[in-house]
């Protein structure tokens, strides 16, 4: 039977959901917090109070231009970046993520054979650390690709020349490109079994918004047997009062897409 699917939130600014009300919040099972905002006491504190027992991805263990730098350095430098990543992935797992996400360069790394290689060493070291605190690495990679970059399969061939019981795929997904709406129906295929968390960015505040007929078919083809899909909502600009209002309709939205798709729910 394949796995449930639990949605969550991006919160760039975890305090500003303080003044949502409780029944809004409900829904959603999971958080994706910054690790800097997380290692914060007073955050961390707030994330419990507002979402007790809910499954937390930290964001950004490293910054993109080291993730992206860091295989080309030298020997010195790559082990002071390992040591660094691996201290980092200890200290979000104390502070209650069971996941995290960092944004290495796996595009380049399917088209660039060589830089494949230097980043494929790269996570060997830094991944030691995944089975010692049972943290999972979520590497991100953008849905759809841009244009004349690699195409998905690149990325699961990457993943799968690096089997770690401890490494995933976080698909960003920008739905309302034209391209990601031109996406065949097994156009995700080659990255399925790679991907355990979908992060769908959106910008509301332009217009964009989310519908049941925009994501559940494709977040259904996702879904496999004996794991859980998460999906986490990145509402793109929005701040302060602006996030009561776009929780509310993505709690409606939510509703609505377990309504029509009760096979999602754990049974």
């Amino acid at each position: 039977m394949s796995g449930a699917v639990h949605f969550g939130l991006v919160l760039s600014v975890p305090e500003a959901v303080a003044g949502v009300p409780a029944g809004e919040l409900e829904p959603f099972d999971c958080l994706k917090v910054a690790s800097d905002r997380l290692l914060e006491r007073e955050t961390a504190a707030r994330l419990r109070k507002l979402f007790p027992g809910r499954r937390i991805l930290a964001g950004e263990l490293a910054e993109r231009p080291l993730c992206e730098l860091a295989p080309e350095e030298n020997i010195k430098l790559r082990l002071d970046f390992v040591s660094r990543f691996q201290e980092r992935c200890r200290q979000v797992k104390a502070a209650g993520a069971a996941a995290g996400s960092a944004p290495f360069d796996l595009a380049r790394a399917a088209i660039d054979p060589d830089y494949r290689e230097r980043l494929l060493d790269l996570l060997r070291c830094c991944c030691g650390v995944l089975h010692e605190v049972d943290f999972t690495l979520q590497l991100p990679w953008r849905v759809p690709s841009p244009p004349g970059g690699a195409a998905p399969a690149g990325c699961g061939d990457l993943l799968r020349s690096l089997p770690l019981a401890h490494l995933g795929v976080l698909a960003e997904w920008h739905p309302h490109e034209p391209a990601f709406a031109a996406l065949p129906d097994g156009g995700l295929n080659p990255i399925r079994f790679e991907t355990r968390d979908v992060e769908i960015i959106y910008e509301p505040l332009t217009g964009n918004r989310l519908t049941p007929r925009l994501l559940g078919e494709r977040l259904d083809r996702l879904r496999l047997p004996g794991r859980d899909l998460r999906v986490y909502f990145h509402a793109a600009g929005v701040t302060g009062d602006g996030w009561t209002m776009e929780i509310a309709e993505l709690s409606a939205l939510v509703r609505q897409m377990r309504n029509e798709h009760k096979e999602w729910k754990k049974c």
